[in-house]
This record gives structure tokens, C-alpha cells and sequence, in this order.
């Protein structure tokens, strides 16, 4: 048997999570050789600063600078070593379900050292900063050291479209009211000495220099001592003295919670085991709760267990973590807290967003439990507003903003067909009031093409495709311009709420022809051969978006074999998606036709590199779309297509790894679709804005739901129809209504069971 979490040993990357909300992902990491937690973490979408770290000291007190070597590890924990005069330490990090961070130190050879635990959070008393983020309290406990941490945003802001980790408050100077976060530092041992002191703001390096130890540590022993001042401006300095001998590891943990007896409570959880070994335990147990996928191909296989690492990675599960839900919540009856979901990425992408939360639905409703993608669910219904809009980024103290068109009703209904039960009447009135809002507030001029107001929307920035609509497109203006994606979206929308919706499901299978028939009328150029979307005046855009595929892959295209018809349909993708020198590119498929007059293979629009280009890059979120809709035409439109489908899935699956090294998955926002280069600069990885174990358990395992057209059909409502991608595999416990399902390949041999 495969071991997944051994599979995830990397000594490049340093990301850990307890898969509950607490992360260490800084993308560049400052202090990676230092003891401890000093670069920043993450509890949800709250930013903690200078958590801990440890200053080894001799015995008169004077600091000893360590000598650090970094061994690597897998998600569940860190190894590394640290030389501290003739001492050798082994040093392992981990992150904890029970959101705490943990450091685990071992004497492995030498005298015994003497250590300090330094924790060192800033006070900001004058609300300024978005956030505006100040320690409130802070006192010496018995069994560590705790402050309260207060988070708040202004009421109003600009947000920043650079999609960077700083805003800039313009717009209201009120702000709203803060979350509280209880933060607290122990270790395991024996405490020779604690003190908290406030400083005035210095080099935050996490060297003894820096530090207030020259004053305060003496003979080995640490000042004891509290001094707290909430409207001084400064660092607020927290010390825990401790020693580290020969056999007695000491185990050193930062937790948080909402209260200040959940806080101490998980501290004492952390504490009270070996952190990292739970850690191991925890992960082990995660990765046996989703399909088990071995394959002979080593790149299918490191991307299928490297995004389901990503996931547990970017789950918040926080049962009283707040969401600030908007002026006018469609449900206000419904709780104000969020239920588990899994963010977008690390930094500013650690939040509720709605664009990728439909990939993630997708993703997770394959885990044996639907636990996950219920959360999601329930978040989607709890943050949607009057009208039937859902906000595009949702957190726990800023006030919701943006929209994006997204897709809920593919994943939802998948989720209906493999857990049944686990959609509930809130999830479909959820969806009604989503199809109602597309239907009634973005049908662009009667024509049934959904509109498009500016970029943010579709959350794809700065290309062409926005410029023909308005010039100034790309400063953020609004503009009117019939999308085909959103048209795609809101055809899918219907499409589930015609199964899922017992009362009006016929109602909405009509609705759903309406979209499709508006592609044919208003978006299909036969003489360009491609769907285009149409602008202001009516005229089809001669803009060249990937986007223009997107109806291979609606629930509703079958209809488009009656009318444009399959040589039509054929002709857009030999004329445009397989053509090598518009988007089959040599390593991955751009967002934009390389002949597009804005096209860039490398981060760059108007001259500037940019952070979230969309007008030639390779977007595994365009990627996921543009196979899903290659794998249809192939099972709708001809078979001959099977074989350029499973290249189409195979591209996009390689273009994730670092040189090509099937040992070195990853996942950024955007690559370069010729050289294969990931956005590295960005220092996103980890970055949940596609499907791929959709695509693997789909196309490969080809685990089909109700497909009525060809493969081997297992039971009612599911088909086995796997494209061919000349790889053996094997695909245990995949969830089938209640059941468990295997299927394997060898050869052209496919055999399954399911029980």
C-alpha cells in the first residue's frame, strides 16, 4: 500500500497545518532557521506576528547564536537541527488540531542548554491600519504566558486589486467591532522565570541582540516580573525561561480560541502529548478519509495526494468563528458563524471565496464524509444577500465584498449523488435564490447571455476580453458585457436545481435551455468559429478567451449538437483549443489565444509584471474548465476525441510540478503556458483555485454520475467511462451513496467492485 503522507516528504517547502485553521505558510520565509513560529501564522483569516521563538543562552546569561540545519518533512511536521556550542539539538515543528503551534526540542548530544521562550506581538492603541491589530490584555498565567489579540477592519474600504498582503484604509475611518483571540505560550518543563515588558518599536529580528535579555537574564536565572501597557505604542515583550537536559525533550506550543478558557484548554491539549507525533497521527488519519489512488504514473499521483495535502492545509474548521455577514443577509434566521470550508490559498487568499469555493466543492464532496462540503454549503446559504447575490470574499470581522458568477450547482449536485441526504432544503433554496438573481438582475438586454460588470468578477484580471467592452477596464471601471462563462454558469445552476428542487424542477430544466439557446443566437461566430461575448452594441467580441470553450463543458450541451451542430463544434476546437499555435501551447493552455494581440506568456500586461495576469497565462483554474469540456466533447461529440482529451488532461495535470520533477508537486495561480514557469514570484502555492482530484477520480478512475452515453455501467446513476491516459491504477473507498467503491486498470482491463 501507497503511504500518502510519505509521499509529501519535500525539503523545499515548510508549509504545516492541523487542518482545523491554524497554518504556518509564510510564502517567503524571513526565519525559517529560527526556533520556533517568529515568521507570521495564521489562525482563519486572523494574521499572528512573532508567535514564538526560543534564544539559547550559556550559562552566564549571554545569548549563543545556533548554527541551524533544515531537514524538511512532510505537512504533519519539520525537522531541524540546531549546533549550540558543543550542544546538538534536534528541533520539530508541528501544527495541531487543536489550533496550536508546537516546537519540540531534544538534547541530542552535549551539555545541557539553557533557553528562553520569546513571544513578541505589537501594540497599536490608535485604531489606524487595515487591519488595525493591538494586544488588549496580557498577563503571566502558571502555566505560560497569554494576551488577548483584537482584530478589526474598517467599515469602509477600498480594497486592494493588487491581491497582496497590505491594504490601505481609504474610505471610512470607523471600524468595525474587533474579533477577540486569546493567545497563549507554555512549555511542557519546569518554568525557571517569566516576564512581560513593552518596548518601543525596534528590529524585530529573533536574535538576543534584540532582545531584552541582556537586562533581564543574569546567572541563569530570568527576572520575574509584569509590566503591561495597553495605549503604548511598541512591542510588548513576553519571556518564559526554561532548561534543556539530556532525555527529558521539552515541548514548546502557542495556542489560540475564542474564549479564554478555550484558549488555555488547548494549550493543555497541545501539552499534554507529543505534539508532533499526534500531528503524524492526525494527517495519517485525513489522508485514509478520501479515495485511495495509487497509480503508475508518478505525476497523476503526486498531483491527486499533493492537492488533497492543500486542502487539509486551507481547512478552517472553527465552529465559533464569526462571519461578518452584510447588511441584508437573505437569511438572517440562519446562524452568523462558519461552518468548515476550505480558503483559497495562504495569506490574502485565506478566506471564504466564493470562486474557488465551487472547485473546492467539487473536490471534497469525493471524501467518504460530506461533512466538509456541507460547511461549504451552509456558508454559501448563511453569507448570501437580498437579491440572491452571494459575496465574493467572506470573513470572520471585515465586512464582505465583491461578487464573482460561480458555479455551486455542479458540485452541489455531485454531492447529491454521492452522499445522499447531504443536500438540504437551505442548500436548494440557496440556489433558487442564486438562479433567480442571475435571472432576473444579469440577463444582458433580454438576449439571455448573463452580464459581466468588470473584471473582479469573473476572477480573471487584465486581459483583452474586458479592453473591447471599455478602455479603462483594467482600472477597475464597470462595463456591460454578455459573458459566456457566467452564461455557462447559470445553464449548470439550473441544471441541478432541475434534479434537486422537487417542486419546481421541471420549471428549471426549461430555465436552463434558455442560456444554452442565448450561445447559440447571440455568442456562436460561425465565421470565427469560436463563442464569443457580446458587447455593448450587440456585436460579438474579437476577443479570443478560453472562456470561449466553456460550453463543451455545460450540462446543456447537448443541445449544441442540434444547433450549431457537431462539424461546427468540431471546428471550434481544431480552429482554436488543439490548435498548437493559439492554445495548445507546449506546456500548459493560456487564458488567452496566443494570437490575441495582448497575449504574454510571461506575468506582463501594458509592460508591467502583474500579479494576477489573465492575458496569456496557464490558469489551472481555466485548465480544470478547458479538460472537463474536452472530456465531454469527447463522450457527446466524438469519440475520436478520447485520445487529445487525455493529453489535454495530462497537460494540465504536469504543468504542476517544479522542473518537470514528479517529486515536486505544487499548485500556484499561474504558470507560464510555454516554459511551463509557475508564478514562484507570487509565493503562492497551495493555491485552491481548480479541481484536480475532480479530474483524476472523473477522466481517470472515470468514476461518471448518471452519464447515460457509453462506458460501463456499475449500478444505477453510475457509469465507469475512463479516458485513456496510459497509466495502470488502482482507486479504493471512493463514496457511492452509502457505499464503497473500487475500481482498478491494468492494461485495457478494467475491473470494479462495490459494496
Amino acid at each position: 500500500m501507497l503511504d500518502p503522507l510519505a509521499l509529501l516528504q519535500r525539503s523545499d517547502k515548510w508549509f504545516l497545518a492541523g487542518g482545523k485553521g491554524a497554518l504556518y505558510a509564510p510564502p517567503f520565509p524571513q526565519h525559517l532557521l529560527s526556533p520556533g513560529f517568529w515568521d507570521e501564522c495564521f489562525f482563519a483569516d486572523i494574521r499572528l506576528e512573532h508567535l514564538f521563538t526560543v534564544l539559547f543562552l550559556d550559562r552566564r546569561g549571554r545569548g549563543c547564536r545556533a548554527e541551524t540545519r533544515y531537514l524538511g518533512g512532510t505537512p504533519a511536521g519539520h525537522v531541524l537541527e540546531h549546533r549550540v556550542g558543543d550542544s546538538l539539538l534536534r528541533e520539530t515543528r508541528a501544527v495541531l488540531e487543536c489550533q496550536a503551534w508546537v516546537s519540540r526540542f531534544e538534547l541530542l548530544s552535549g551539555p545541557e542548554v539553557d533557553l528562553v521562550v520569546w513571544s513578541m506581538p505589537g501594540i497599536r492603541p490608535q485604531e489606524q491600519g487595515a487591519p488595525h491589530q493591538t494586544v488588549s490584555e496580557a498577563l503571566i498565567e502558571e502555566n505560560g504566558v497569554a494576551y488577548l489579540w483584537e482584530t478589526k477592519w474598517p467599515v469602509e474600504l477600498a480594497p486592494d486589486r493588487s491581491a497582496t498582503e497590505s491594504e490601505s484604509a481609504e474610505g471610512s475611518s470607523s471600524y468595525g467591532d474587533p474579533l477577540r483571540l486569546g493567545v497563549m505560550v507554555g512549555a511542557d518543563g519546569s518554568r525557571l522565570g517569566a516576564h512581560i515588558s513593552v518596548a518601543e518599536k525596534h528590529d524585530p529580528s529573533p536574535i538576543y541582540e534584540t532582545s531584552m535579555l541582556p537586562e533581564l537574564y543574569h546567572a541563569g536565572e530570568l527576572s520575574n516580573g509584569a509590566r503591561f501597557d495597553p495605549d503604548y505604542a511598541g512591542w510588548l515583550h513576553l519571556y518564559q525561561a526554561y532548561r534543556l537536559e539530556s532525555g527529558t525533550p521539552l515541548q514548546v506550543a502557542a495556542a489560540v480560541g475564542l474564549s479564554e478558557s478555550q484558549t488555555k484548554d488547548r494549550l493543555a491539549s497541545a501539552l499534554i502529548r507529543n505534539g508532533v507525533e499526534e500531528s503524524e497521527q492526525r494527517w495519517r488519519e485525513y489522508l485514509g478519509s478520501v479515495p485511495h489512488f495509487v497509480c503508475e504514473n508518478r505525476y497523476l499521483q503526486a498531483a491527486y495526494w499533493n492537492r488533497w495535502a492543500g486542502i487539509r492545509l486551507n481547512t478552517v474548521d472553527e465552529p465559533e468563528l464569526p462571519m461578518s455577514r452584510g447588511p441584508r443577509p437573505e437569511n438572517p434566521e440562519l446562524t452568523s458563524s462558519f461552518g468548515p470550508f476550505v480558503t483559497e490559498g495562504i495569506g490574502f487568499f485565506r478566506n471564504f471565496i466564493t470562486y474557488s469555493s465551487q472547485a473546492m466543492l467539487r473536490e471534497v464532496s469525493w471524501m467518504r464524509s460530506p461533512d466538509l462540503a456541507i460547511g461549504i454549503l451552509d456558508n454559501l446559504a448563511r453569507a448570501q444577500q437580498k437579491g440572491g447575490h452571494i459575496p465574493g470574499h467572506n470573513y470572520s470581522c471585515r465586512p464582505p465584498r465583491d461578487f464573482y458568477h460561480a458555479d455551486f450547482g455542479t458540485g452541489m449536485l455531485q454531492m447529491s449523488r454521492l452522499h445522499l441526504g447531504s443536500v438540504t432544503a437551505d442548500h436548494v433554496q440557496m440556489l433558487k435564490a442564486y438562479a433567480e438573481y442571475y435571472d432576473s438582475r444579469r440577463d444582458y438586454r433580454g438576449t439571455g447571455m448573463i452580464e459581466i460588470y468588470d473584471q473582479n468578477e469573473t476572477g480573471q484580471e487584465y486581459m483583452t476580453r474586458y479592453q473591447v467592452a471599455s478602455e479603462t477596464a483594467d482600472q477597475w471601471d464597470q462595463f456591460r458585457l454578455g459573458g459566456v462563462d457566467a452564461c455557462v454558469i447559470h445553464n449548470a445552476v439550473c441544471n441541478a436545481l432541475s434534479t434537486l428542487d422537487e417542486e419546481s424542477g421541471h420549471f428549471y430544466g426549461g430555465l436552463s435551455a434558455f442560456p444554452m439557446a442565448a450561445l447559440v443566437t447571440a455568442s456562436y461566430d460561425p465565421e470565427a468559429r469560436f463563442f464569443c461575448d457580446v458587447l455593448p452594441d450587440g456585436r460579438k467580441s474579437p476577443a479570443r478567451p478560453a472562456t470561449g470553450f466553456y460550453p463543451f463543458m455545460a450540462p446543456g450541451f447537448p443541445m449544441l449538437l442540434e444547433r450549431p451542430g457537431p462539424s461546427a463544434l468540431l471546428e471550434v476546437l481544431d480552429r482554436w483549443l488543439l490548435n498548437e499555435q493559439e492554445f495548445w501551447l507546449a506546456s500548459g493552455f493560456p487564458a488567452t489565444a496566443q494570437s490575441d494581440s495582448g497575449f504574454h506568456a510571461d506575468p506582463t500586461w501594458r509592460g508591467h509584471r502583474m500579479n494576477c495576469p489573465w492575458n496569456g497565462r496557464s490558469w489551472p483554474m481555466v485548465n480544470s474548465h478547458l479538460v472537463d469540456g474536452l472530456a465531454n466533447a469527447a463522450r457527446w461529440l466524438d469519440p475520436e476525441l478520447r485520445f487529445r482529451a487525455g493529453e489535454a488532461l495530462m497537460k494540465a495535470v504536469m504543468l504542476m510540478f517544479h522542473d518537470g520533477d514528479p517529486s515536486r508537486p505544487n499548485s500556484y495561480e499561474h504558470y507560464n503556458p510555454v516554459s511551463g514557469e509557475a508564478a514562484i514570484y507570487r509565493g503562492y502555492d497551495d493555491y485552491m483555485h481548480s479541481w484536480i482530484v475532480d479530474l483524476v477520480l472523473r477522466h481517470v478512475v472515470g468514476v461518471q454520475l448518471d452519464d447515460e452515453d457509453g462506458g460501463h455501467r456499475v449500478t444505477q446513476g453510475l457509469v465507469l467511462d475512463p479516458l485513456p491516459t496510459d497509466a495502470d491504477f488502482e482507486c479504493t473507498g471512493i463514496p457511492f451513496r452509502g457505499q464503497s467503491l473500487s475500481v482498478a486498470r491494468r492494461g485495457e482491463q478494467l475491473s470494479w467492485e462495490l459494496g
